[in-house]
């Protein structure tokens, strides 16, 4: 399976998930099913800045909060796993979660959540990724999108679509 390249190209940003790390989602988002699950998405940069290249994604911490239809993601050990990561040059570059047997969409929640991640100066990051899994081992559906302002979807690049497994939809 090769990489998953989403991106806008209104405001030309976009990100490069590895296919290993995609797997890794996967596997968070069974072993929680049929509960919300959810974490933290690190990596860096591009040197002009319009490519988000994630290198590690967190699963959910210790107190963390799993329903059916909701997920609180605690801060648990996060600012330190955090500060190792910016000395190798990585960096909060947003959240994930998982809508169990529904759509990748985000919601009025999730919208608003990254308005507040992105204020938030100890994050440092204005411009924060969510990334949302939706269905079930049996069918699986991701979404990208960026908060620039206001919230964009990231679209799936042309040749990662033709590479695509066929129980992989993108939103």
């Amino acid at each position: 399976m090769n990489d998953f390249i989403f991106r806008n190209t209104e405001i030309n940003l976009g990100i490069i998930l590895p296919s290993d790390i995609h797997l890794q989602l996967l596997a968070f988002c069974e072993s929680s099913y049929p509960l919300e699950t959810g974490g933290v998405i690190i990596g860096n940069y591009s040197l002009d800045y319009k490519w988000a290249n994630v290198t590690r994604v967190l699963g959910p911490q210790r107190y963390s909060r799993h329903n059916r239809s909701s997920f609180f993601r605690s801060n648990h050990n996060i600012k330190s796993i955090l500060d190792k990561e910016w000395a190798l040059g990585n960096y909060y570059l947003g959240e994930w979660h998982y809508h169990p047997d529904s759509t990748p969409a985000p919601s009025h929640v999730d919208i608003n959540q990254m308005k507040v991640f992105a204020k938030n100066k100890q994050l440092n990051c204005s411009e924060p990724v969510l990334l949302i899994i939706g269905g079930s081992m049996d069918h699986w559906s991701i979404s990208a999108s960026i908060f620039y302002g206001r919230i964009f979807p990231l679209y799936i690049s042309s040749d990662t679509q033709k590479n695509l497994s066929p129980d992989i939809d993108i939103l």
